[in-house]
């Protein structure tokens, strides 16, 4: 059913995936490498750059690991390292400021 048009729903739900497989690691693990925070905030922030709905991963993953730590700097951090791996994609991967509606898109 996902495959059969092409959507952007597949990239989302396997990113969605590789988010919730990383905060497993990050939760499950004794001493958390910095690798495993910044392939979370890449994967979530990718998750929601790929669709608006992914935004619903943020309280169950910050709630989860508020609730390991028990404190909300680690919380806040993660949520800000996975805005700034969501902005700095969105103006790697986003519309290009020179490519107006009216020109059509070159033809490859």
């Amino acid at each position: 059913y996902l495959s059969h048009y092409v959507t952007n729903e597949v990239c989302a739900a396997t990113l969605a995936t590789m988010s919730i497989y990383f905060a497993l690691r990050v939760l499950m693990s004794q001493r958390v490498s910095l690798g495993e925070f910044i392939g979370l905030g890449v994967c979530v922030g990718a998750a929601m750059l790929a669709k608006a709905t992914s935004l619903l991963l943020l309280p169950a993953i910050i709630g989860a690991l508020k609730a390991r730590t028990g404190t909300h700097v680690e919380s806040f951090l993660l949520l800000g390292g996975m805005a700034l791996v969501a902005a700095l994609l969105a103006l790697r991967i986003g519309p290009s400021p020179t490519r107006s509606s009216e020109q059509p898109a070159p033809i490859v």
